[in-house]
């Protein structure tokens, strides 16, 4: 296993990649451009360019930053400083870029046109991460190494960076979440219990059907990004999370279901009437003369709601009866 780098050998380089890249464009302006006769704009170009290459090459040895000084500050506060890094490095070189192209935020706003809507949407999204990033690190219930449930799938979370909170699910599969979404609900993130060791309950093998679809057949694959069903209509790939938050109903084959029925008139019929339509009945004594039934049915793949409605609709006709 690679050993992890120290914070003062990260910042040793960004320090070195800094003075290396000033040295650079201090050389280019004053020995190589006059030389070659190299025009403003052009010179400009290549500022732009070399400040883009830097910015992205910082943030790309700056990400094992965290883990670096983990040990000394703990992964939260460690997260919080990498966080902190990567919106300093990113402002500074934004506004670099806008200062070489003589370029301000008030031109952009009253200039119009389609680049400006581009850049106003880019500038928007980017901001809108980063200000959910620190609300994240500032008033969300999460941490860096919590055990919580995305959308009701396990796992841990990883890394909160200016853009995105990286969660690990006990698979092995990462989930990359942009900060906005995060805070604006469309992820649902909640600290979960740390025991729990499966994703829900069903397994390999399992014979199940899918009543929306009218469908049966036996899970050959599960994880927590899909589910996929061998039916004989073909393979069915369902996502997980849409059968963890109730999206899609998936049932055991040969699973019971059971409800009630409040029952005033005739009940004996009724008992029987059920008990011959293949329920098993039991009855609890309520108040007066009312009794709860409950019944017990298992139905076929796909049938339930039919066989639920047809239970209820005999135990209505036989209570008419004189």
């Amino acid at each position: 296993m690679a050993e992890t780098k120290r914070p003062t050998s990260l910042l040793a380089k960004v320090i070195a990649i800094v003075l290396i890249a000033i040295i650079f464009l201090f050389s280019f302006d004053y020995i190589l451009a006059p030389l070659v006769n190299v025009k403003p704009t052009e010179r400009a170009n290549i500022h732009v360019l070399i400040i883009a290459i830097v910015t992205v090459v910082l943030l790309y040895v700056l990400k094992d930053f965290s883990k670096a000084t983990s040990k000394y500050f703990g992964p939260h506060i460690s997260g919080l400083l990498n966080f902190l890094l990567e919106i300093t490095i990113v402002t500074a070189g934004t506004l670099a870029i806008m200062a070489t192209l003589h370029v301000s935020l008030t031109i952009i706003m009253v200039s119009g046109g389609i680049a400006a809507i581009i850049i106003g949407l880019a500038i928007s999204t980017l901001a809108s991460n980063l200000i959910s990033g620190m609300f994240i690190y500032a008033a969300f219930p999460i941490r860096v190494g919590d055990s919580v449930f995305v959308n009701n799938i396990p796992g841990k979370v990883n890394k909160i960076t200016a853009i995105y909170t990286s969660v690990m699910t006990e698979g092995g599969t990462e989930l990359v979440i942009p900060n906005s979404a995060v805070v604006q609900g469309y992820f649902l993130i909640a600290k979960g219990n740390p025991e729990r060791k499966t994703i829900f309950n069903y397994r390999k093998g399992d014979q199940v059907s899918l009543p929306a679809l009218n469908v049966e057949g036996s899970i050959i694959e599960l994880n927590e990004v899909t589910t996929e069903v061998a039916t004989k209509k073909g393979t069915l790939i369902i996502p997980t999370y849409v059968l963890l938050t109730g999206g899609a109903l998936m049932a055991k084959v040969g699973e019971n279901i059971k409800f009630t029925i409040k029952v005033s008139k005739n009940v004996e019929k009724v008992k029987k009437a059920l008990e011959d339509a293949g329920a098993s009945v039991a009855m609890t004594s309520l108040e007066g003369d009312s009794v709860e039934l409950t019944l017990t049915i298992k139905p076929a793949p796909g049938k339930e709601a039919e066989y639920k409605e047809k239970l209820i609709k005999i135990a209505y006709e036989e209570q008419q009866k004189g």
